[in-house]
């Protein structure tokens, strides 16, 4: 990509692109599967019309986000990027930090160097583990692939505080036991297992559509 404007209906097709390629990494494939039924995804969700896309987003908070902010491709630092609060039901406690430091705690607890502490919450530990070692059993995966998936499947990413600020009032209004987000100059809205994965692949920035207030672009 490269620092330059695009449009709204694009970004909305790239979302609907990696939602139905998450299918793709599930089971081995050789590369020349991959790249068959990648083209074939790309040529159903392409050929979508505008109506047609918006209806397929089933998220009425994202499509108005989509649609009212101005979009821009171009290369941003993880250390700026602020992952999904409790990706793929993560415990909350390893989505605080940014990208690199959420992939850091991952790697900690993977490697047993810190364990979460779950007193007198067993129902929670055994969820949160669960979905933990799914994570970690879809790494070696996604890892083999790290390259195809880069090249066709861009991160999203939001203005500061839409998602990780909306984290941290719902959390002080419903006065939960649960740790607050730091905030960074963007939050990820589709993507953050992608990215945290090109963060434990040594990554330091990433090619991504990043957007912003259209007040703010004016």
């Amino acid at each position: 990509m490269g620092n330059v404007e695009v449009s709204s209906l694009d970004v909305k097709k790239y979302f609907l692109l990696a939602d139905a390629g998450k299918e793709l990494l599930k089971e081995p494939r050789t590369p020349s599967q991959l790249h068959e039924m990648y083209d074939q995804i790309i040529e159903s969700v392409f050929n979508l019309t505008d109506s047609e896309v918006n209806q397929k987003i089933k998220d009425p908070v994202r499509l108005e986000r989509y649609s009212s902010l101005d979009w821009y491709s171009g290369v941003i630092n993880l250390d700026d990027i602020g992952p999904y609060p409790k990706l793929k039901g993560l415990d909350a406690r390893l989505t605080t930090g940014n990208v690199p430091q959420t992939a850091i705690e991952i790697e900690r607890v993977r490697k047993g160097e810190i364990i979460l502490d779950y007193e007198n919450h067993p129902e929670e530990k055994e969820v949160k583990e669960a979905k933990f070692q799914r994570l970690v059993n879809h790494l070696p995966s996604f890892q083999r692939n790290l390259t195809f998936v880069y090249e066709n499947f861009p991160i999203i990413l939001l203005p500061s505080r839409t998602i990780r600020g909306d984290y941290n009032n719902w959390v002080k209004t419903e006065k939960l036991n649960l740790p607050l987000c730091d905030i960074f100059s963007h939050d990820i809205d589709d993507g953050s297992e992608r990215a945290v994965n090109y963060a434990l692949a040594g990554m330091k920035s990433i090619e991504c559509f990043y957007s912003v207030p259209r007040s703010e672009a004016a």
